[in-house]
């Protein structure tokens, strides 16, 4: 392999090799080859291209909101167009337009070739400008003037008179050069305002958020894109999160899903769903837990280290010391008779335990849980599917069985969890309690504080109760707490007791309501903890 896509290769972030991709499928650069082209997007580009074609002057770009993919799709015009236009065409783009009117002027001037510009003399820019443009229309070029991040000059009139001038340059009765504006929302009343600029922009086009569909298919697309299949990644109901999250704003979209992705990473999730992305919604909001940024680091620089080599014996290639098998020749090297060894579920090859990628074909390994049939990777402490413990002898089959029954049995009036049964792929739920307007105001109530007595979260909700933690569900906020990371659940000492979550290793804690009878609320109380405690011992 050629050692330059060898380094490029080794490059890839650990959570992107996780889930089987071959580059960041949601890099936020502005990137015409991974652009999701939705239907609007199709009509965009077609118009201005139309304006180029047609010579009909300037065009009219307006987004609803920042990070709608205005500058991707205005990239994309400029690696397309000169196929539509059959000639060539001349570009001058410019994406940081609060400049001085001489030096918008110079740079539109310098990008189109002219040489010796002085910024002070604007009649020289202009007739040099004017020029080169004859020139280059002579020699069958097309011209075309490209300002992004228009709202910039929103409330600079004197700016905007300078560049609709600026498409006043004409030549035997054809215009010189095409002229597209773009940019936010604010741009649109301030040209308007200026009826003899907007008469001079007569194709037009206004940008909106997208629905729900084309969310899920610009994921999609961005996983195909990067060599991976979206089908194996994402839930549906992952899709639901990150599009009512985003409200179908594009970047907000793919921060979102690369965030789940990191996150689901250190995890080990089988897929990214409802966990993920409320995680995900949480740290974008305001503040979450931190070891999936943790693990992000870690794992980044031990990508950076040198690895130590030994050579194969069987055909002389220096490898990596902790290979059992050879890469060049598929030679077993590296077996000690007395350390445990690991079946990878994908090639059969065997790996030297304490390895999480198979060194034979670089999948993740797996082992199967006993209890559920679930491949968790090897190394995991317990099951993701069921929360079974390995290596405890079937005590968490039956310590599960007990909380399962303990709550069907205390608490039938909340057990039909039919509604939610499809947010949950790894784990089952057990119980569901709606919100509702009791005398004491609206329950569930949920409240994440931090140390002190500083809110980080508050909001009404669903509580849902499932074999592998607790979950929130709001209606524009949500958030799931696992078992392994509750240390202790009480009540508060208060007129109106309410239920209180303490976090293991944190001085955060979560405080909730539910519309129970004090009796009731104790029930829980005990039920839960004796589970908790359960999973502490056999842990």
């Amino acid at each position: 392999m050629d050692k330059n896509v060898e380094n490029k290769e080794k490059k890839i972030p650990a959570y992107l090799r996780y889930w089987g991709l071959k580059k960041n499928p949601f890099a936020l650069a502005p990137d015409p080859d991974m652009m999701y082209m939705s239907r609007q997007h199709q009509e965009c580009l077609l118009r201005l291209k139309f304006t180029v074609v047609s010579g009909k002057g300037g065009a009219l770009l307006i987004s609803e909101n920042a990070g709608d993919g205005k500058t991707t799709l205005l990239k994309k015009f400029m690696e397309t167009i000169k196929e539509d236009v059959g000639t060539e065409v001349k570009i001058a783009f410019l994406d940081h337009p609060t400049l001085s009117v001489n030096e918008m002027l110079a740079e539109i001037a310098r990008q189109f070739g002219v040489e010796g510009i002085d910024v002070t003399n604007k009649i020289s820019i202009l007739n040099s400008m004017k020029q080169k443009l004859k020139e280059l229309k002579d020699n069958g070029y097309k011209n075309v003037v490209i300002i992004d991040e228009g709202q910039m000059l929103a409330n600079n009139p004197e700016m905007l008179q300078e560049l609709r001038i600026l498409m006043n340059l004409v030549h035997e009765g054809e215009f010189l050069l095409s002229f597209i504006l773009s940019g936010q929302k604010p741009l649109e009343p301030a040209i308007r305002n200026m009826p003899e600029f907007w008469q001079r922009l007569p194709v037009r086009f206004f940008l909106r958020n997208l629905d729900y569909s084309d969310t899920k298919r610009l994921i999609q697309h961005r996983i195909k894109m990067a060599g991976g299949d979206a089908s194996k990644i994402f839930s549906e109901t992952a899709y639901k999160g990150i599009y009512n999250f985003s409200e179908g704003t594009p970047r907000v979209i793919l921060s979102i899903a690369d965030l789940a992705l990191v996150i689901g990473h250190s995890m080990y999730s089988k897929k990214i769903d409802f966990a993920e992305i409320s995680q995900a919604a949480g740290d974008m909001n305001k503040g979450g837990e931190s070891y999936h940024y943790f693990k992000y680091l870690d794992d980044e620089t031990v990508d950076k280290l040198e690895e130590e080599k030994i050579k194969c014996p069987f055909c002389n290639t220096f490898i990596d010391k902790d290979l059992v098998y050879c890469p060049n020749c598929n030679s077993l090297v590296n077996k000690d008779e007395n350390q445990k060894m690991y079946k990878c579920d994908s090639c059969g090859m065997l790996n030297l335990e304490g390895q999480m990628f198979c060194s034979f074909c670089g999948n993740l390994l797996l082992k199967m849980c006993p209890q559920c049939g679930f491949h968790n990777p090897v190394g995991r402490k317990s099951c993701e599917g069921c929360g079974y413990i390995f290596g405890d002898n079937g005590g968490t089959k039956n310590m599960l069985k007990q909380f399962k029954n303990s709550i069907i049995t205390n608490f039938s009036k909340y057990t039909d969890v039919s509604e939610v049964k499809h947010m949950f792929s790894n784990e089952e739920p057990l119980m569901l309690v709606k919100p509702k307007l009791t005398f004491k105001g609206f329950s569930p109530n949920f409240k994440y504080i931090d140390g002190g007595t500083k809110q980080i979260k508050n909001f009404h909700c669903s509580f849902i109760l499932t074999t592998g933690g607790i979950s929130f569900l709001g209606k524009k906020d949500s958030f799931y707490i696992p078992f392994h990371q509750i240390e202790k659940i009480e009540t508060t000492v208060e007129k109106k007791p309410r239920f209180i979550v303490r976090i293991r290793n944190s001085e955060k804690r979560i405080l909730f309501t539910l519309p129970f009878r004090d009796s009731q609320k104790s029930q829980l109380i005990i039920i839960l903890n004796k589970y908790l405690s359960g999973l502490k011992e056999v842990l």
